[in-house]
Order: C-alpha cells, then sequence, then structure tokens
C-alpha cells in the first residue's frame, strides 16, 4: 500500500492493494511502473462529507475508470477525510489526498489539484454531484486531436438527489443559438456574454496546464480555464448531460434550480451595483493584457471584442453610478447592448434601474 504524507499531519492512502486495480483498456500494458496515467480526476472538498460519499460511488462506477483520483482538502472539520480515506482503502484507483494547511479557495484549490496531477487528461470534479457511468467514456470520445478539453450539460438535483426537471444549461441560458456560435467558431462572442462551460463537466488536456494556471486574480477557475482552451487550442461541448449537478444552499457556485421570469430577472439587475459592472470590466483588462501579449492570431482577432465589452461594462458602470439614463444614449448603444448584453431586455433594465 503507497501511502502519501497528507499536509495536515496524518498519513493518508495514497493507492490500494494491485489486485483490485480494475482493468483500463486504454493504459499501458507495460505494468504499473511504466504505465501511461491517462486519465486523472481533480477533486476538491471542503466540509463536503453531506454528499461527498454519492460523488465517490459515482466515480467508482464509471465504465472508463480514471487512472488516479487526486483530493485537495481545503480544512474540512466534518468526516470529509474519513470517508475519504474509507473510500481510497477500496478503491479499483490510486487516490492520492492532500490537506491544505491554509484555506485556498475554491479557485486556489482547484489550482493545487489540477497541478498535482499526473494524467495525460484531468477531469474536474466537485464534492456534490453525482457522475454518470458513461461520463469518462464519452468526454473522451469527445475529444478529437485538435482540441484541448471538452465540457458537457448536465442534469439538475436538489439536495435530496431529485431530479428538479431541468438542465444546467437551460439555467445559465446556453440557448441553442449559444451552441450554433461555438459550432461555427465564434466561441469568443458567447464567452463575453456568459460563463457557459462548467467546471464539474470539463475534461482538459494537461498539456495546457501551463496556459491557464495561474488563474489570476478575480476570475474563478472554470471561467479562465474555459477562455484560455478557447484561445490557445479548441474547447469542444457534448449536448448530452452526463451527471447530475446539485443545486443546494450550501454551494459556494451554483445555478438557480429554476428559470428566472422577467420579474425576477428585473428584480435580480436591480441588484447589480455598479462595482459589479466595474469588477467586470477589470476582469476582462486581465484577459486583455494576456491576449496583447499573444503572437496568436486567435488572440488578436479577439483583442477588439473583449476591448469593446470593457468599454461596454464601464459604461453601464458610470450610467448606474449616475441614476437613470436618458433614452438616447441607451438607443445609441443598441449595437454595443446586443453584442456584449441581452439586447433589449437590458436595455429596458439600464432604462428603469436606478443605480
Amino acid at each position: 500500500m503507497i501511502c502519501t504524507f497528507c499536509a495536515c499531519g496524518r498519513s493518508l492512502h495514497d493507492d490500494s492493494f494491485s489486485g483490485r486495480r480494475a482493468h483500463n483498456p486504454l493504459r499501458s500494458s507495460a505494468g504499473l511502473r511504466g504505465a501511461v496515467i491517462l486519465i486523472s480526476i481533480a477533486m476538491c472538498t471542503y466540509n463536503g462529507s453531506r454528499f461527498l460519499d454519492e460523488q465517490l460511488r459515482s466515480i467508482a462506477s464509471q465504465t472508463l475508470l480514471p487512472d488516479e483520483l487526486v483530493v485537495c482538502d481545503d480544512g474540512s472539520s466534518d468526516e470529509t477525510i474519513a470517508l475519504l480515506e474509507q473510500f481510497a482503502a477500496s478503491s479499483p484507483f490510486p487516490v492520492r489526498i492532500f490537506c491544505n494547511t491554509q484555506n485556498l479557495g475554491s479557485t486556489g484549490n482547484f489550482e493545487k489539484a489540477i497541478g498535482l496531477c499526473n494524467g495525460e487528461l484531468i477531469a474536474l470534479c466537485d464534492q456534490d454531484d453525482i457522475w454518470k457511468p458513461q461520463k469518462l467514456r464519452v468526454l473522451h470520445d469527445r475529444l478529437t486531436s485538435s482540441s484541448g478539453g471538452v465540457f458537457s450539460d448536465a442534469d439538475l438535483i436538489d439536495d435530496k438527489s431529485q431530479m428538479i426537471g431541468r438542465r444546467l444549461w437551460q439555467s445559465i441560458t446556453f440557448t441553442p443559438e449559444e451552441q450554433q456560435l461555438w459550432l461555427d467558431g465564434r466561441c469568443v462572442s458567447s464567452l463575453l456574454k456568459r460563463d457557459v462551460a462548467t467546471g464539474a463537466t470539463m475534461l482538459l488536456r494537461s498539456a495546457l496546464r501551463d496556459v491557464f494556471l495561474p488563474v489570476p486574480n478575480g476570475w474563478i477557475h472554470d471561467a479562465w480555464i474555459a477562455w484560455m482552451v478557447t484561445l490557445h487550442s479548441r474547447l469542444e461541448f457534448v449536448p448530452e448531460p452526463l451527471m447530475l449537478y446539485r443545486v443546494h444552499s450550501e454551494q459556494q457556485l451554483g445555478v438557480p434550480a429554476i428559470a428566472p421570469n422577467f420579474r425576477q430577472k428585473f428584480e435580480r439587475a436591480k441588484q447589480t451595483a455598479p462595482r459589479q459592472y466595474q469588477a467586470r470590466a477589470d476582469q476582462l483588462a486581465t484577459l486583455l493584457l494576456h491576449l496583447e501579449s499573444c503572437p496568436s492570431a486567435k488572440c488578436a482577432q479577439s483583442v477588439p471584442p473583449v476591448r469593446g465589452q470593457i468599454e461596454h461594462c464601464r459604461f453601464r458602470a458610470r450610467a448606474r453610478a449616475a441614476g437613470r439614463l436618458r433614452v438616447w444614449e441607451v438607443l445609441s448603444r443598441y449595437p454595443q447592448y446586443s453584442l456584449y448584453s441581452e439586447g433589449i431586455t437590458s436595455m429596458i433594465r439600464d432604462l428603469l434601474i436606478k443605480g
């Protein structure tokens, strides 16, 4: 039994005995010492004992098993570590557990977990979801030689693991029209409006780690990764829901369980302070610096639309801070509202809402 010293001062099981290892037909037959590590799973945990067991069992039930599970715990005080140890003792694949001495937060913890993975491919994993058995195989098969990553849709479930009756892409408004933009090679236009690639659905090539790590301040890891893979490779998608994405009150980041109606969208927009538009502009300014330092044609082509979105966000921030806009100010910016926000809907909000 191989063990890894855990930063929290305990020795945690890092591998089960070899007799329990399930055969992976995609792995090298040269033996364990010379084997190719094809798929790593990067999981982050923090006080996740309530849902963790279901997630771990779903990983062990994959039709294409991973070659390792790398878990970074961010200082759990519940039974999370005990559950991980128990799973590692009988897992059909190696499990490596690391405990942070200081809380890194979600993005920092995923950075660490991704950096510790040995696989050619890395699947990101939250602690509270449930993977369908075909998830890894379908994502693996969808990757082409020219793509650096792939993401999928998901079914939404509640805190009792019951289906909500909606899909993830419905909740984040990744519509068929938006999907067509990706198929037409216009991913940047889609990403400028909203983040559509959820980290827990992603499978990534580890060769791109130097491109998307570290994640800059102000960015969530999956949003930055989606941009970097899109700009420096190709990010594919699978419309099939390959996992059950849990919606509950304890998650740090999440999606609405039901689609908001116009009134709810309006109320949410009223709560959008000028500083939030400015924060988005600052976030994109970091992306712009990357684009301007990148020699590729794809990066150069992305500079004008990113600059346009930055200017649009700053305009909306100034407008909210100053109070209601004049009709002509909004109407004159119809092209920007169409390109960078929700068109007429956003225009109406900005006309009616005071900062």
